[in-house]
């Protein structure tokens, strides 16, 4: 089932600050966007603005614990994306500017031991460090140096 709850707000556009200026109000539309289990809980939210994903997106496990949180900002991913296992423990963590991959990303076993870490530049894989779920190193891969260690 998916239900849409509309919430429409006005702000003020200010055209120019000094005295005797204009000043503009104008309605921009905000909706939180639920999608729903059969049983009522919450599967997903996201807000909107203008029909356009913005802001906190987050799902959740039919037994209502956390999922995945992720930013919007004019519809495109921004900011710390998280997921995590329905036991609780965190899955991953990534960063995205405008949509495209930055920084590094970092996911975990359902153990909540280290998986991999792997740095990103412009969407592209810069380097990669995987492990095995006791620590130990599995593949190392940097595309800097074209060099790779299996």
């Amino acid at each position: 089932m998916k239900y849409t709850i509309k919430l429409t707000l006005l702000t003020l556009l200010i055209v120019n600050a000094q005295a005797g200026a204009k000043k503009t109000v104008s309605p921009i539309s905000k909706t939180v966007e639920m999608i729903y289990y059969d049983d009522g809980s919450i599967k997903e939210s996201v807000l909107l603005k203008n029909g356009i994903k913005e802001g906190r997106s987050y799902s959740n496990y039919p037994d209502g614990s956390k999922k995945a949180e992720i930013y919007y900002v004019n519809g495109k991913v921004h900011g710390i994306s998280k997921g995590w296992y329905n036991n609780g423990n965190l899955r991953g963590v990534e960063v995205v500017e405008n949509g495209v991959r930055q920084g590094y990303r970092r996911s975990y076993y359902k153990s909540g031991k280290k998986r991999d870490v792997v740095l990103y530049k412009d969407g592209d894989p810069v380097e990669i460090n995987m492990y095995h779920e006791d620590g130990s190193i599995l593949y190392k891969r940097n595309y800097r140096e074209d060099v790779s260690t299996d």
